[in-house]
C-alpha cells in the first residue's frame, strides 16, 4: 500500500474507460463481506475546454470508489456512499455529517 493514502497503485485508464461500473450503488458485490483492496487509477481524458489527468480510488475487487479524494491525509477507508462512522487509515473514526449529537 502507498503507506500515508492507503491504496497501491493502479492502471491509467484509456479516455474511454469508467473507472467503476454504471450503476455501480446497486452491485450486491459493493457489501458482499470482502475488504476492499484500494488502488489509485489514472484517469486521462479532454473536454472542450483542455485536456486532464484525474487521481481516483476505486477496490480493485468490484470497482467501487473510495469514499472521500485520493488526497485525503488521512482517507476514509469505507465505500464512497457508505452507511455508519467513517473509518480512517488511522484507525479514528467520525460520524457521517461530521458531528456527534450531546446525547446527555
Amino acid at each position: 500500500m502507498s503507506g500515508d493514502r492507503g491504496y497501491t497503485i493502479g492502471p491509467s485508464l484509456a479516455p474511454s474507460e469508467p473507472p467503476w461500473p454504471p450503476q455501480w450503488e446497486s452491485d450486491p458485490r459493493i457489501d458482499d463481506g470482502h475488504a476492499h483492496l484500494w488502488e489509485c487509477v489514472l484517469l486521462e481524458g479532454d473536454n472542450a475546454a483542455r485536456r486532464f489527468t484525474e487521481e481516483v480510488v476505486r477496490c480493485q475487487v468490484c470497482q467501487v470508489p473510495r469514499c472521500g479524494g485520493s488526497t485525503d491525509d488521512d482517507p476514509c477507508m469505507e465505500r464512497r456512499h457508505h452507511h455508519g462512522l467513517h473509518i480512517h487509515l488511522s484507525g479514528r473514526f467520525a460520524p457521517l455529517g461530521g458531528y456527534l449529537r450531546d446525547e446527555s
